[in-house]
């Protein structure tokens, strides 16, 4: 029996890295500020970005890539074309000069990336689309996903893959497409040994209701009873976007396993909260996930010095993890420890 495109993601990834994938393949245009063509794979990409261009999906198309690694024995297993060849193709495709934006010092995906995002942050862009192909997608999308983080672009990433038969090699490779994606997937399995801390998203909800009811979490929470999936929704609508308020998770390999959250108290100062599925307590996370925050809160200069934190007296683990970021207790009542950290204290 063949082995399916989604299986193979499955295979290296997990099942929800092979869900994203099925999705990413079938997701829909939608207008944006720019197409963002992908060089790669000869020509095979320009059907796909030009008729997006045709049919009004952008007034901008950026081709993104280079002229240096270029021919047959540049690149092992690749033959790529330069991109003036490629500007003068979609000019006899259709698309105006004046409508093409040309980035061409992009060695490879994360100088793309790195590039794009920047061009979108300084042209104002909400969003752009990603013409690549089938194989590249998910870690195309994960690596411009990443970089629109580290530079603070909230806008819209919208995958259009070109969908290429899966035992035909690819324009300029002499590997088969689905060979290429086993490739893929051993690259994203390599890069995904790392964890990594990012904003929170709203297809986050389920995940932080799980890390949230858990057990263990009830019992640390200042709140012990059980949440209802309803409100819980309700406060991650409140939580994750709302202006003022900074809500990360901590993820690996696509699955989020804790949240640390800031959220301005009715004395005006920002509250902090740490918690970490039960499953990947005990192995130094905590630490990861609390340094990550604080350092991330800061640079934003959210608020005018302090951060504060609020903890369980009988919580000992939280008071030690706390203690050794510097917050320390500034008051108790009956139950619990108030914590502050100061914005010029090391927080190690």
């Amino acid at each position: 029996m063949n082995i399916q495109p989604y299986q193979i993601v499955e295979e290296y990834l997990g099942k929800n890295a092979a869900q994203l994938f099925e999705k990413l393949l079938s997701q829909k245009p939608e207008r944006a500020n720019a197409i963002v063509l992908l060089q790669g794979d000869r020509f095979d990409r320009m059907e796909k970005a030009t008729a997006l261009f045709r049919c009004g999906y952008a007034d901008v198309l950026l081709l993104t890539g280079n002229n240096d690694l270029i021919g047959p024995h540049i690149r092992p297993g690749e033959s790529n074309v330069s991109l003036s060849e490629m500007v003068g193709r979609l000019k006899d495709m259709g698309v105006p000069e004046d409508s093409i934006v040309l980035d061409d010092r992009a060695l490879h995906t994360g100088d793309q990336a790195r590039n794009v995002v920047k061009i979108a942050r300084a042209r104002g862009w909400k969003s752009f689309i990603i013409v690549s192909s089938a194989y590249n997608v998910l870690r195309a999308f994960e690596t411009f996903k990443e970089e629109a983080q580290i530079q603070h672009w909230q806008g819209t990433i919208i995958m259009q893959p070109v969908l290429l038969p899966w035992d035909q090699n690819p324009g300029g490779r002499d590997k088969t497409a689905l060979r290429m994606l086993q490739l893929e997937m051993e690259k994203i399995k390599e890069y995904a040994q790392k964890w990594i801390i990012r904003r929170a998203r709203s297809e986050d909800a389920k995940a932080v209701f799980e890390i949230r009811n858990d057990p263990c979490a009830r019992g640390n929470s200042l709140r012990a009873e059980p949440i209802i999936w309803e409100d819980h929704l309700k406060w991650f609508e409140d939580h994750w976007q709302k202006a003022g308020m900074i809500f990360f998770v901590l993820e690996h390999q696509y699955d989020v396993v804790g949240y640390c959250r800031f959220v301005r108290n009715p004395e005006g100062y920002f509250e902090i909260s740490i918690a970490l599925s039960a499953s990947y307590q005990g192995k130094g996370l905590g630490h990861y996930l609390l340094h990550g925050g604080v350092k991330e809160f800061f640079s934003q200069s959210l608020d005018g010095g302090e951060l504060q934190a609020k903890v369980r007296k009988e919580n000992k683990a939280s008071l030690t993890l706390f203690g050794r970021h510097n917050f320390r207790i500034f008051q108790e009542d009956d139950m619990t420890y108030s914590l502050v950290l100061h914005s010029n204290a090391p927080h190690c």
